[in-house]
């Protein structure tokens, strides 16, 4: 997961997978169809790994809009850090544009879960007062997903955290 994560998927090549895996190609075929069976397993470990840390923070924090706020830092840290592999799923959608369509598909499904993780914290914070309802739960959960796809990958791509950590209360504007 690291790997394609790091590199992306046409980046990484057979003997690549082996060596991180510590496999020999037979054990590799023995256990996988082909690198793109094994990136579908990584971009699926990948969504279930982020989609358990952010839907525990969500549970333990203090209010959505905290949660919200918490979780739009991750870009932040990621620049100030100067380590940031961007979101494995986001990367995945700018490699792969229209051109893969079991990969798409996935990516889609991939977004529209983290999608309603941030509806979920939408609907809590207006429950609690801290957000507009306004404006529809599932459109600003949209809109926070891809505001945060966008930061990581501004981070990746090397932006300052200044100009990453100035955007951020415009993001939270839509809250309001």
């Amino acid at each position: 997961m690291r790997l394609f994560w790091r590199k992306g998927f046409g980046d990484t090549s057979l003997e690549d997978l082996l060596k991180v895996m510590r496999l020999s190609k037979s054990s590799f075929y023995a256990a996988f169809k082909n690198k793109a069976d094994v990136f579908r397993e990584s971009m699926k470990h990948y969504c279930d790994l982020m989609l358990a840390e952010m839907g525990k923070k969500l549970l333990h924090a203090h209010s959505g809009r905290a949660f919200i706020e918490e979780v739009l830092s991750i870009a932040l840290h990621e620049a100030r850090e100067k380590r940031a592999n961007g979101c494995l799923i986001i990367n995945s959608a700018a490699e792969f544009g229209q051109r893969h369509s079991t990969f798409c598909r996935d990516v889609r499904e991939s977004l529209a879960l983290f999608e309603r993780l941030f509806q979920q914290a939408v609907l809590r914070g207006q429950s609690e007062g801290d957000i507009t309802s306004k404006t529809d739960a599932a459109t600003l959960g949209t809109y926070l997903c891809s505001s945060l796809g966008g930061l990581r990958t501004m981070a990746k791509v090397g932006t300052p955290p200044e100009k990453i950590q100035a955007v951020i209360p415009n993001i939270l504007k839509a809250l309001e």
